[in-house]
């Protein structure tokens, strides 16, 4: 974990396994009437024109690894 703001945000870093790529994925937390709201993004550190969609997978991995997907 790089940094987190309690019920505001989580900030990770990830070094991708083949081409050690550093990724930075935050996930936002929103208070939606009373439920939760997750927002995220991911980017990587260096210049990737290539990344195979990592960044959509570093999200979805988590999202999915905790059942956050419903209906997807």
């Amino acid at each position: 974990m790089f940094e987190e703001a309690e019920n505001d945000y989580l900030w990770v870093t990830r070094e991708t396994p083949s081409a050690h790529y550093i990724d930075d994925i935050i996930f936002e937390f929103i208070d939606n009437e009373g439920g939760c709201q997750l927002n995220s993004k991911s980017r990587s550190q260096s210049n990737s024109y290539f990344d195979y969609d990592t960044n959509y997978c570093n999200m979805w991995t988590v999202m999915n690894g905790v059942g956050g997907f419903l209906g997807v």
